[in-house]
């Protein structure tokens, strides 16, 4: 009878263990996939900055064509170049300040959940352990009976 109770104990603990893991596998998939979305978005923001700058640069080149001053054409090219670089610097921070905000806010998550179910395993070992105890009572008081 104890050592099915004791399997059973086992069993139950095993299906705990099975579920936070399960729990922890859906979790970092979770994290991939929004990963993998965020880098998704970089991608399309960062395309649509190539679009942006090309279209810069074809006007840039309009301008040179009807430039004379080929010193001048240089410094509009140099200024263009400097601000799009600054630009997309100031782009690419951002862009990884956000992304770190946001996997610093998945990991919080993730730790609270986990906290969570550490307490949920606590208190489900709790009332296992009450359930022992009155079983044994239970027994004592049964055997206690017949004597």
């Amino acid at each position: 009878e104890h050592l099915r109770l004791v399997r059973n104990r086992i069993e139950r603990l095993k299906g705990a263990e099975n579920k936070v893991w399960k729990d922890i596998t859906k979790c970092r998939i979770q994290s991939t996939q929004l990963q993998e979305a965020q880098l998704r978005n970089q991608t399309r923001y960062l395309d649509s900055l190539r679009q942006e700058r090309q279209e810069r640069v074809v006007q840039d080149r309009r301008h040179e064509v009807a430039a004379t001053d080929r010193d001048t054409r240089h410094r509009r090219l140099r200024v263009v170049r400097t601000s799009c670089v600054q630009h997309r610097r100031q782009v690419g921070e951002e862009s990884r300040t956000a992304s770190q905000s946001r996997l610093k806010q998945i990991e919080a998550e993730q730790q609270a959940k986990q906290a969570r179910q550490r307490e949920r395993a606590e208190q489900v070992k709790q009332e296992q352990r009450v359930a022992r105890m009155r079983q044994q009572e239970e027994e004592a008081r049964k055997k206690a009976e017949r004597k």
